[in-house]
């Protein structure tokens, strides 16, 4: 049965530890009050200068914060982090940019908002202090959380073959090379969530680190294999808050993607895409924006791959 969207808000935040300093009946209120925003990878969310009017909280997703001169990444923001508070808190516009460097989800709320519920209460203050004072320090050393992990999706055209020999050599080799930590997901998309062996998405993307661990697989690779069955609404909904869980494991990760339906909506929430493909074509030429990220491998045991001379 299908949760209501103040349900999942309350859900998401009541595991934030800055909203341990309210009631359920304080959640509740504040939950209905909380808008979903999202923004695609590279748009800007708040610009250095403008008017700091909005608190945000990041439920899925990357954040990156822009400063200083010449300019630079100062921080990263995650899942349960969030931002905005120092404008509403002493007044006055933006000190830094920040834009999505993946595809993000955000609760936001306005200035009223954030005076009625945030601004006398004290353990929230001594919340958002501590978060302050830990900042600062990391700007002081000039510290930059590093990108927590990277996620290459590996798809093809409907009928080439060798989508999972890819996808199995790519976690193999980062695997050898660099050294950390690497996990091959499985996406089995088009199956119902839980559907046979696999584990289902909508299920992991809420569960604990052990959990997640749990379900991993040896089959005699040098790296560990989980199994996902998910259809594509689940793919676009639930992928991006299980990415963030799995990185807390592992620095990369692959996923080998099922259906056409599933792979465009994983390839969302990838930072680069592997696509199999018959025959090479040049990229698009991206005017604005980031930069497409799509390598395209070209499979010659495929029949329609041309030979070559």
């Amino acid at each position: 049965m299908s949760t209501s969207p103040i349900a999942r808000r309350i859900e998401v935040l009541s595991q934030i530890p800055l909203f341990s300093a309210f009631n359920r009946d304080e959640l509740e209120a504040l939950a209905g009050r909380f808008v979903d925003v999202s923004y695609r990878r590279g748009d800007t969310v708040c610009a250095e200068g403008d008017e700091g009017d909005t608190f945000f909280v990041c439920v899925s997703g990357e954040l990156e914060v822009w400063g200083g001169a010449p300019r630079r990444i100062v921080n990263r923001l995650g899942p349960g982090e969030f931002f905005g508070e120092m404008s509403l808190l002493l007044g006055g516009q933006r000190a830094a940019t920040v834009t999505a460097s993946r595809n993000t989800r955000l609760l936001a709320v306005d200035k009223s908002v954030f005076e009625q519920f945030f601004l006398h209460n004290a353990k929230v203050l001594e919340a958002f202090s501590r978060v302050l004072s830990k900042r600062l320090a990391k700007m002081a050393r000039g510290e930059v959380i590093a990108k927590t992990s990277t996620t290459i999706g590996v798809t093809g055209a409907p009928g080439l073959k060798g989508k999972t020999l890819v996808a199995t050599a790519l976690a193999r080799l980062l695997k050898e090379f660099s050294g950390n930590q690497v996990v091959l997901v499985q996406l089995e998309g088009g199956r119902a969530p839980g559907g046979g062996s696999a584990a289902a998405l909508s299920e992991l993307a809420r569960a604990s680190v052990d959990t997640v661990q749990r379900h991993l697989e040896d089959v005699g690779l040098t790296v560990p294999v989980l199994r996902i069955g998910a259809v594509a609404d689940d793919v676009a909904e639930y992928l991006p808050a299980f990415n963030a869980r799995l990185g807390e494991l592992f620095r990369w990760v692959v996923l080998d993607l099922g259906d056409a339906r599933a792979a465009t909506a994983a390839s969302d929430a990838s930072d680069l895409l592997v696509r199999i493909v018959d025959q090479y074509e040049p990229a698009p030429i991206v005017r604005g924006g980031p930069r497409a990220r799509t390598l395209h491998v070209v499979n010659l045991h495929n029949a329609t791959s041309p030979a070559v001379a």
